[in-house]
């Protein structure tokens, strides 16, 4: 039978009444409150290992019921049997996908010559016993909260796979597991057809589904959907509405799926929110369908694949928390959005990394659409900018991200940092289906988020989107033009 995969293992080590085992002993009684906000919320750490027990079995049963490993580094832990014992075997627990690691430097050490250096701390930049008592008890109250919300949000690999059992150990993949969603999802692929009547830019699509439990997106066959092939600007919301129908009707899904819609750099700037297929109804998207805004540029762009590095390094920052919003005085400087790389050269200057971008006002904006292409190169994988329609202020704009949510506040060196965090893109498009705030129409903001793996195969949708295959006339012989029975998950 397979172990129960709900342990947060704790590891730590420090000599007896030293300000470090005072820091660590203080972040597991900071933790103890969640064991009665959840029953299923244990925690472990070696004290627990009874008298004549085989300590080595102990350490390992307790690995392989483990969710959520938390590492506490100070430099008796380093030299002590622990490191070998517990940190090496969490640490490669952690990157085979079977727990999350979180770890956090508690007192000056030589930790930077360790292979843990790799993954950000909860409290970037700080060492705990270096703080002052009520810096460092913030910081304690801190990590203690964002290891209960990891072991909250947090699957181990065998169980989002729903194949290996989590007692046997977990083969290492060449490719990263495709990233599943917590719900049924349909993807809609947009891109320009090339046709023009009247100047006016044409479109043609792709629908595709993939339900819980898959590995990959199928085909949606575009007959099935019963739209035009291609289609104007403005008919956009009856195409939303011929798809929203074969949703409800033929899709046989029986929950409410996540619409993920991939669009080229012009229709981004589009009032999404605003789109009704209901005739005649103010009824903003969002409220009926929740929605994902990605872009079909990245996804289709050969040119942009060398980037697409910066875009998954910018993306674990923001699942994690751990980045930083573009600095405001920065935001419509092309050299540096079309540059930014998800690292830093400072790996104490947490701040430095940058995950996303969010644009208050668009009054600072000369040429919006070739801001919007600027950012697009950035590769952040979150943008949040103002819609055509926007009337929300600055206190609004971040009302908005605290709900969503899209911010983790954190105590760093004294000061509140707010930091993008998006960890999971269901719950983001849920938040907003479910937003009621008598104030604030988020109908005044587009939010733009890009997995970097989950997505229809670029290949096989670049050949499906290449002009020969629009013209039944110059598809090879014997094969239906665009025809593909399942796509893969790019990684």
């Amino acid at each position: 039978m397979a172990a129960e995969k709900d342990l947060v293992f704790v590891s730590f080590f420090a000599n007896a009444g030293s300000a470090a085992q005072k820091s660590c002993e203080a972040i597991v009684t900071q933790l103890k409150p969640f064991t009665r906000r959840n029953d299923s919320f244990e925690l472990w750490d070696r004290s627990m290992i009874q008298a004549g027990s085989n300590k080595d079995v102990a350490i390992n049963t307790a690995i392989g019921r483990c969710r959520v490993a938390v590492v506490l580094v100070s430099y008796e832990y380093l030299a002590s049997e622990h490191w070998e014992k517990e940190a090496k075997p969490l640490l490669a627990a952690h990157q085979t996908g079977q727990i999350h690691l979180l770890w956090q430097q508690i007192s000056p050490c030589n930790c930077d010559q360790e292979e843990i250096i790799q993954y950000q701390q909860v409290i970037s930049g700080s060492v705990l016993t270096k703080c002052s008592r009520a810096v460092r008890e913030q910081h304690e109250q801190k990590i203690s909260e964002v290891v209960f919300q990891t072991w909250n949000e947090f699957a181990p690999l065998a169980q989002r796979l729903q194949a290996l059992p989590t007692d046997q150990p977990v083969p290492i993949a060449n490719k990263p597991a495709p990233a599943r969603m917590a719900c049924d999802a349909v993807a809609l692929v947009l891109t320009p057809s090339g046709e023009e009547k009247e100047s006016e830019r044409f479109y043609q699509w792709r629908a595709f589904i993939q339900r819980v439990g898959e590995n990959h997106f199928q085909e949606v066959p575009n007959g099935d959907i019963g739209a035009e092939p291609s289609f104007a600007k403005e008919k956009l919301p009856e195409l939303l509405h011929s798809l929203q129908g074969w949703i409800k009707i033929d899709s046989k899904l029986e929950d409410v799926p996540v619409l993920e819609l991939f669009v080229p750099d012009d229709l981004l700037d589009q009032d999404w929110g605003s789109i009704s297929t209901q005739a005649g109804e103010d009824k903003p998207l969002h409220t009926y369908q929740p929605f994902l805004l990605r872009s079909s540029d990245r996804l289709l762009n050969r040119e942009w694949n060398i980037r697409r590095g910066a875009l998954k390094r910018m993306y674990q920052h923001l699942i994690e928390g751990t980045g930083a919003w573009l600095p405001q005085d920065q935001l419509i400087k092309a050299q540096i959005l079309e540059t930014l790389d998800g690292q830093t050269q400072d790996k104490d200057a947490g701040d430095a990394v940058i995950a996303a971008i969010c644009l208050m006002q668009s009054t600072t904006l000369k040429n919006r659409a070739s801001w919007l292409r600027s950012v697009l190169m950035s590769m952040a994988p979150l943008v949040v900018w103002p819609s055509h329609r926007n009337s929300l202020g600055e206190e609004q704009v971040q009302l908005c991200l605290r709900h969503l949510p899209l911010i983790r506040e954190e105590i760093n060196q004294g000061r509140t940092v707010k930091r993008p965090h998006c960890p999971d893109l269901t719950r983001l498009a849920k938040a907003r289906q479910k937003w009621s705030h008598p104030e604030v129409d988020l109908r005044g903001l587009t939010i733009l988020v890009d997995h970097p793996d989950r997505a229809p195969d670029r290949t096989m949708l670049q050949a499906l989107f290449s002009p020969s295959r629009q013209d039944p006339s110059s598809a090879p012989e014997g094969e239906r033009p665009g025809s593909v029975s399942a796509l893969l998950i790019s990684s």
